[in-house]
């Protein structure tokens, strides 16, 4: 029924918009060529924003250099980073864990009876520790920001590949430097921002570009070959994120295109159960994610939800969508209707593509930064209204009343010609004079270096705000009550708690209860009157010297 109802569809389309100037030009070598080259524009104009901000940051040592290389700009680096330093010394990855959110991940340690390891090294920090030459942290800084100039280009082809599996391979080229240089983006994986958003929104394309393929494939070898290319880089991008959400997203558009296009049901079965095996997944609890509970439940308590403290959760409104991914309301609007129009000249490949076009919405639910995930298309969208539209006006011009169809080398001009511009307009809209700021302050950071020495004793522990978690344990190897990863319940409400007390032996009590038994004790308390009575109660067996980090960047 629903076949029957889109082959209609498809013919009532055809009868109307299947045009010559709105369509996917026949790829003649000079086409193909031309592609080539709009590929390295691409890259290149991807690669250089960011190349450029780090000219920028070298330039400026005393503010950005910290351990003879530049520093991080965002909070969450220094976990990678520190996972890198850990595998450069030989350590496992639970080895550097159990210094997280101390005591409480040690205890769980402790009590684990599993042999094997309990989490696995993020593959962002492998590939820095395999490019790194020693463990210092200069060196690991250094890697991580050549990873992210390389990742920048990689980026670029990936989002040109997702569209060109479509046939709009010279689209592809604008809606790179749109999506991989919009504001939505280029924020996220900025110089310094050593976080795995920088390869996420490559190998997202990448991967609905790789079932596109397989999909269209004319040869049940050929679509067998996508499949299992398909399935690596989604098992590629699990290992890298970690989110089977997002795989799917890609799995669902993988079948619907297999459906619709009439793949053999053997075929269409074996491609499926491929891309699935090679990226086992299991369906997630939308309704149990973090982002949507306004308390968190935990050891008998409800502890408030402090990611809605976190800028990159809040919710934007519709027109700051479009300025975020487009450059501005009126270009988000021109985006929209480009990608309205594609998606009328090909209702299945853009219903199969739709869900990269819905992350945008998701801001109503998890927060601004889903926006990025969006962005290349809405641009792919723009492309293809300036791609069409320098068509038409070149049919308009060289077609004669008796003679509707255009000589192959204006069309083949045209459509370099329009995405040429849409590049331009592309560039012109992205925010490329952007710059990001370190972290933290570089005193900040050479100050948690120095804990290193400062703390003689083996039992001590870093007592600061979440966001110098990561960047503390990577500096200076110290356990820490909490990070960027653990920020949500208890030790972030009693350390804030900790913070405001006007009676610093409160203060004390609460730091050395945290540091000694952690949320084990706190469940054996059933309200908070009884918790306030053991923060004020002496504190009876070893305590760990606790190092309680305070700096201006916490005064509001």
């Amino acid at each position: 029924m629903l076949r029957l109802f889109f082959e209609r569809l498809q013919s009532w389309k055809s009868s109307w918009f299947k045009r010559l100037w709105l369509g996917p030009p026949l790829m003649s070598r000079a086409l193909i060529l031309a592609a080539l080259v709009l590929a390295v524009m691409a890259v290149f104009a991807n690669v250089k924003v960011r190349h450029d901000q780090g000219k920028i940051w070298r330039a400026s040592p005393e503010i950005t250099e910290i351990a003879g290389a530049m520093s991080f700009s965002t909070a969450d680096a220094p976990y990678y980073l520190g996972h890198a330093a850990a595998a450069e010394n030989g350590l496992s990855p639970d080895e550097f864990e159990r210094k997280r959110s101390y005591p409480n991940i040690e205890i769980l340690y402790q009590q684990s009876t599993e042999e094997t390891p309990l989490v696995k090294r993020p593959l962002l920090s492998t590939l820095i520790s395999l490019l790194s030459p020693s463990a210092s942290p200069g060196s690991l800084l250094s890697a991580g920001h050549t990873i992210l100039l390389v990742s920048a280009g990689l980026t670029a082809l990936m989002i040109m590949l997702a569209f060109g599996a479509t046939g709009y391979w010279l689209e592809g080229a604008a809606a790179a430097i749109g999506g991989g240089l919009s504001s939505a983006y280029l924020i996220r994986s900025s110089y310094g921002r050593i976080d795995t958003d920088q390869l996420n929104l490559g190998l997202m394309y990448l991967m609905f570009g790789l079932v596109m393929l397989s999909a269209r494939s004319k040869t049940a070898v050929n679509s067998v070959i996508w499949a299992v290319a398909a399935g690596f880089t989604a098992q590629i991008f699990m290992a890298w994120y970690g989110k089977s959400l997002l795989i799917l997203m890609a799995l669902a558009a993988y079948a619907w295109l297999l459906i619709m296009l009439n793949k053999d049901k053997k075929i269409a079965a074996l491609c499926l159960l491929l891309f699935y095996a090679l990226a086992p997944i299991s369906p997630p609890n939308p309704f149990e994610s973090d982002y949507v509970q306004d308390d968190i439940e935990g050891f008998g308590f409800l502890f408030p939800n402090t990611l809605t403290t976190i800028t990159e959760t809040a919710r934007i409104s519709l027109s700051d969508i479009f300025v975020s991914a487009c450059g501005s309301l009126e270009m988000g609007l021109v985006c929209l209707l480009g990608l309205g129009l594609w998606t009328i000249r090909h209702p299945v490949n853009a219903l199969a593509y739709g869900p990269l076009a819905a992350f945008a919405l998701l801001n109503f639910v998890v927060g601004n930064r889903a926006v990025f995930y969006s962005a290349p298309i809405l641009w792919f969208g723009a492309a293809f209204l300036v791609t069409s539209a320098t068509r038409f006006f070149a049919q308009a011009i060289q077609s004669t009343p008796n003679k509707k169809v255009l000589k192959s080398g204006v069309t083949q001009t045209a459509t370099v010609t329009g995405a040429l511009l849409a590049m331009i307009i592309a560039w012109v809209n992205s925010p490329t004079d952007y710059l990001p700021h370190p972290s933290f302050p570089k005193p900040v950071l050479q100050g948690l270096i120095k804990l290193e020495g400062i703390a003689t004793s083996e039992r001590s522990v870093v007592a600061s705000w979440w966001d110098y978690g990561y960047a503390s344990l990577f500096l200076n190897n110290l356990p820490t009550l909490h990070d960027g990863g653990t920020q949500i319940g208890p030790n972030t409400h009693f350390v804030a708690s900790a913070l405001l007390k006007s009676d610093q032996k409160e203060t004390v009590g609460i730091l050395q209860f945290l540091a000694r038994a952690g949320n084990t004790h706190i469940g054996s308390h059933n309200s908070s009157a009884s918790l306030n009575t053991a923060f004020n109660t002496p504190a009876s067996g070893p305590i760990p010297d606790i190092y309680l980090v305070l700096t201006s960047q916490m005064a509001g």
